[in-house]
């Protein structure tokens, strides 16, 4: 459904409409902005009067109803369990427009009624409003990864073997790409095919790995130069991901699994480009790395990864002082944000020429690891020992002065 932003621009539209269409305009303030209050209040209302006809479709037709989400500033759903036959789906799927049309025809018929003109004004801007909605929705489209009522009843009416096919499809893929056993060829046609802008990200993601030689869910594996590296075949599937992470429709479950990985990866290549190849610090790379960090201030600002990922931006801008403070008083563990803190102060400690401080995290960790039975986890991966031992041998960041000695 059109955002509430959107409606806050329709909504002196539909009321200049609306007393045309009844008399003559009122531009004062008793007179206009009462139709569009009106109109606001029926956009932020509708919104759960729509989803709640389709819950109660799915109960009326004995659907399994999975998840329902109410909101604004994302599409908001009601999503059941596949496997029924397609008129109930039909039925599901209009049941929201219908609730919104069948709203906007009685609003109309009392605006008929005698009344006052700033009342019949209210009426009728309220009624073209859940009109609009409902139609709006059943204007066949996909948006933020999801199909409209209007894509999904033609879908199930004139392509149901292929809805079929993907009914089918779904349960299985889903879970090999959980697991990660689904093979590449499934995993493109299942990307292809995912409507679900949620599960489509977790599938990307994981075929960005495996085009970077990661492995899902293995995350002892030890990172390398090429792991951190991202070439061109991978940069298109890290940007949706990120497209997706950085947006206010990211699911907070899927945001939490993504996001830190999503920033620090790109964050080591271009501190491995910078302190090692000598090069300056990809732009474009940095400024997502950002998003990443700003994503985190709106949706988790205590989080120890917005500060990873700030101090990741000093570091790639020459600020290593900066970046070195803000992790002051992160001691290590063997959590993984902590160890990950815990070495990029080392790194911006090294630019500053502290190497004792350095080398003490570095034992700190391999210690604190030790102790909690992962061993390996403690020593650092080889392209933040690469990194250190760039930074160690005296380069310097673009624009950044040398490291007082």
């Amino acid at each position: 459904m059109l955002r509430l932003m959107s409606w806050a621009i329709v909504a002196p539209f539909f009321t200049l409409l609306v007393q045309l269409a009844i008399g003559d305009p009122d531009f004062t303030a008793a007179g206009f902005l009462p139709p569009v209050a009106t109109v606001l209040a029926c956009a932020l209302v509708s919104v759960p009067l729509h989803e709640g006809g389709h819950l109660l479709a799915a109960l009326l037709l004995r659907l399994e109803v999975t998840e329902v989400r109410i909101r604004y500033a994302a599409p908001a759903y009601v999503r059941v369990r596949a496997g029924a036959p397609r008129w109930r789906f039909v039925l599901f799927h209009l049941a929201g427009p219908a609730v919104n049309a069948g709203i906007a025809a009685a609003l109309f018929h009392y605006a008929t009624r005698p009344m006052p003109q700033l009342a019949r004004e209210c009426l009728a801007a309220a009624a073209l409003t859940s009109a609009v909605l409902g139609l709006e929705n059943l204007v066949p489209r996909t948006f933020d990864g999801f199909r409209s009522d209007g894509a999904e009843v033609l879908r199930r009416l004139f392509r149901p073997a292929q809805a079929r096919a993907d009914i089918a499809l779904a349960p299985e893929a889903l879970r090999r790409v959980a697991d990660g056993t689904i093979d590449d060829a499934a995993l493109d046609a299942f990307i292809d095919t995912t409507a679900d802008a949620r599960v489509a990200t977790a599938a990307v993601w994981l075929r960005f790995l495996r085009k970077q030689g990661l492995r899902a869910g293995n995350g002892s594996e030890p990172l390398t130069v090429a792991h951190v590296t991202i070439g061109p075949s991978a940069a298109a599937d890290h940007a949706r991901v990120h497209a997706y992470v950085t947006s206010s429709a990211a699911e907070p479950e899927v945001f939490d699994a993504l996001a830190p990985a999503v920033g620090v990866l790109p964050g080591l290549g271009q501190l491995h480009r910078v302190l090692v190849d000598g090069m300056p610090a990809d732009p474009v790379a940095v400024a997502r790395i950002e998003a990443v960090a700003a994503a985190y201030a709106g949706r988790r600002p205590e989080a120890l990864y917005r500060r990873v990922l700030d101090s990741l931006v000093d570091l790639l801008g020459g600020r290593p002082a900066e970046a070195h403070d803000r992790l002051l008083g992160i001691e290590p563990t063997a959590e993984a944000d902590r160890t990950d803190a815990v070495s990029i102060r080392l790194l911006a400690a090294s630019r500053l020429g502290d190497h004792a401080e350095a080398d003490r995290l570095v034992h700190a960790l391999r210690a604190v690891h030790a102790r909690a039975g992962t061993p390996g986890g403690g020593e650092l991966p080889p392209v933040l020992a690469a990194i250190l031992a760039g930074s160690r041998n005296g380069m310097v960041t673009p624009g950044e002065a040398p490291p007082g000695r």
